[in-house]
């Protein structure tokens, strides 16, 4: 009779499948990453050496570091190096010009040049409206107060003096004249305000507009050197060739936990069927004894 094979040790059984595994990744890595080679040079593979890492069976074992060398033609090394020498010169200029940014940020801006900001008040005397009037009447009442003079003279050397009737009918004419002339002075008063007001306002306008221009203009000089120190280290940072990237194998850990269930398992199982095969015996054994027993009497 042929006696139940033993049950596997599942530490060794894991132990041989984490050994395989780690194999077939390193078999991996090297199919899935091939020599390559192009117009910009060339990447190589090899083995720097070999790491010990713990197994699952609690024995040291070996796993490989790879080496990922990458070498420029001639002409694409001697860009490269004129570009590092490049970046080192923007690098260094950027340091030297930032040390004296301390002293060159503790002045103030300059502010002296700076055109005033209009105030409105070019609004209020371009369009004072009863000013403009008084102005206009002004010249008026002196023009009229010249010819009243004269006609007052005339009027005198052909015997009209105020009071009599002739001569007040002269007055009334320049009263009417004169409120004539004052409404006149009304009307062009607006006029002249309103075209007065765009014309300030333009002005006010030009001169705000220069003002900020002024201010926009000191301070983007202001902040011409940082801005030029922030240009030359953007242009420093390190540029390098790019090549596919390095395929990575992952190694599955053992599943020495399943192993060891699969093992319990077996062994149970074997127990289960030898004491079957036991009490089958003993029964066997037993029954035959009472036959015998039973033939003597």
């Amino acid at each position: 009779m042929a006696s139940s094979p033993k049950a596997p040790d599942p530490y060794k059984t894991a132990s041989a499948q984490q050994g395989a595994e780690s194999a077939a990744a390193q078999s991996s890595a090297i199919i899935n990453n091939p020599n390559e080679y192009n117009t910009y040079g060339q990447v190589n593979y090899d083995i720097a050496g070999w790491e010990q890492v713990t197994g699952v069976n609690g024995k040291p074992m070996l796993v490989p570091r790879y080496n990922r060398r990458v070498t420029l033609t001639p002409a694409e090394q001697k860009i490269a190096d004129l570009d590092q020498n490049t970046r080192t010169n923007m690098g260094t200029t950027a340091s030297q010009v930032s040390s004296t940014l301390p002293a060159y940020f503790a002045k103030s801006v300059d502010k002296s040049g700076w055109s005033p900001w209009a105030q409105g008040r070019e609004f209020e005397e371009a369009t004072d409206r009863p000013a403009i009037e008084a102005a206009l009447m002004a010249r008026q009442t002196e023009a009229a107060g010249r010819q009243s003079a004269a006609e007052d003279v005339q009027l005198a050397n052909r015997g009209l003096t105020p009071g009599s009737s002739q001569y007040g009918s002269v007055d009334d004419a320049r009263r009417r004249a004169m409120t004539d002339a004052q409404q006149q002075a009304y009307l062009a008063s607006g006029q002249e305000a309103r075209a007065n007001y765009g014309t300030a306002q333009s002005h006010w306008e030009f001169l705000n507009a220069l003002r900020q221009a002024q201010e926009q203009s000191s301070y983007a000089e202001r902040n011409q050197k940082l801005n030029e120190i922030n240009a030359l280290m953007s242009g420093s940072q390190v540029n390098l060739p790019q090549f596919a990237a390095f395929s990575r194998q992952g190694v599955n850990a053992a599943p020495i936990g399943q192993y060891i269930m699969d093992n319990y398992a077996q062994k149970s199982a074997n127990a289960n069927a030898f004491n079957q095969g036991l009490f089958g015996v003993i029964g066997a054994g037993l029954g035959a004894g009472g036959y015998a027993m039973g033939g003597r009497k």
